[in-house]
Parts: C-alpha cells; sequence; structure tokens
C-alpha cells in the first residue's frame, strides 16, 4: 500500500506499528506517535487507512489524536460487528476469558478511554 500510494502520487508514511502480534493498546500507542510526527512534520492533518485489525487501530489512533485526523479508510475492517458462527464465538469467549486471567490491566481495548465515539458509515444497496 506505501509504495503504490507513493507511485500514483501521495506522500505516504509507514504506520510504525510492524508486526501486529502484540497488545492492540501498544500498536494503537505507537500509530499515535507516528500521527503526531507526521503532523509536526507536515503541518497537515493526517489520512490513515487500515486494513483488518489495522483498520480498528486507526479508529483507536484517530480517538486519541482527532485534532490531527483528516479521515480514517478501513479495508475490510469489522467496524459494524462481527458476525461468525455461534461454535466459534464460544470458542472465542473461552479463549478470551482465559486470556484475561493471564493478561496484563494495561492491555484491555485498542482503544483508548474516552467517551467520544468515531462515527462510521456504510451504504447499502437493496
Amino acid at each position: 500500500m506505501h509504495d503504490w500510494l507513493k507511485r500514483i502520487g501521495y506522500r505516504s508514511f509507514r504506520s510504525g506499528i510492524g508486526v501486529n502480534a502484540r497488545c492492540p493498546e501498544l500498536s494503537v500507542e505507537l500509530l499515535v506517535k507516528t500521527v503526531d510526527a507526521v503532523y509536526a512534520e507536515t503541518g497537515m492533518k493526517v489520512t490513515l487507512i487500515g486494513h483488518s485489525l489495522g483498520g480498528l487501530l486507526t479508529r483507536g489512533a484517530a480517538l486519541a489524536r482527532p485534532e490531527k485526523i483528516a479521515s480514517v479508510v478501513t479495508l475490510r475492517s469489522p467496524v459494524n460487528g462481527i458476525a461468525a458462527h455461534p461454535l466459534i464465538v464460544a470458542a472465542a469467549e473461552r479463549r478470551a476469558v482465559s486470556a484475561t486471567a493471564h493478561a496484563s490491566p494495561s492491555c484491555s481495548s485498542p482503544f483508548p478511554k474516552t467517551s467520544h465515539r468515531l462515527a462510521s458509515t456504510r451504504s447499502r444497496t437493496a
């Protein structure tokens, strides 16, 4: 994505996240640092683009720095809820309970604690 955006004329910056294999809260913090650095360098609001989990992380960063964000683009990200087979949901819930017992208290959610919500829109055709 980074290289393609550059080829078509956009100034693109890498997220600073690297591999999405850590606590989502830490990934959001890394992305917020990148947003701060890009904003300081360019003086312009940042458009965030995220795929899958990256879409959720971009929403978390936008909540943390709304004054520095022009827009958020999510690609194949579960922004309107997640639908799954009931057996998959049950297995995920069991795993979440087990992980919660061993998780660090600072690793609870990919979103900063705030009362603001980021609105998303999705058009539907009949």
